[in-house]
């Protein structure tokens, strides 16, 4: 189970909506060992951008929504002045450190 902290859901005020949905997205991947994304095991931009899509139901008005790169950076940059992510990426290999990030249950939170 995902626990957001109040000083989590207070930091997540205020962001835009897809902001938000690549947090869920990040918390989901993070390892709860170490509170990274991307490491050990290696999280594509591509994949990223794919699991924050918005692909509309069947007879929906909403146009498809698919971030280009340009539009990741700058979610992730919202995410990093809302200081709910640490970014860590080396050249091009995408590493997060997310310092809120607990579990239900663990021992740290």
């Amino acid at each position: 189970m995902i626990v957001i902290n109040d000083e989590e859901l207070h930091a997540l005020r205020g962001l835009s909506p897809h902001a938000k949905t690549l947090y869920l997205e990040l918390v989901e991947l993070v390892d709860p060992e170490s509170g990274l994304v991307g490491d050990p095991y290696i999280v594509g931009r591509r994949q990223l951008t794919n699991s924050i899509a918005y692909r509309p139901a069947r007879g929906s008005t909403r146009p498809p929504w698919l971030p280009a790169d340009a539009e990741l950076k700058a979610l992730l940059g919202e995410l990093v002045r809302a200081r709910l992510v640490e970014d860590r990426s080396k050249q091009k290999v995408f590493i997060a450190h997310l310092p809120y990030v607990t579990r239900a249950g663990d021992d740290n939170g």
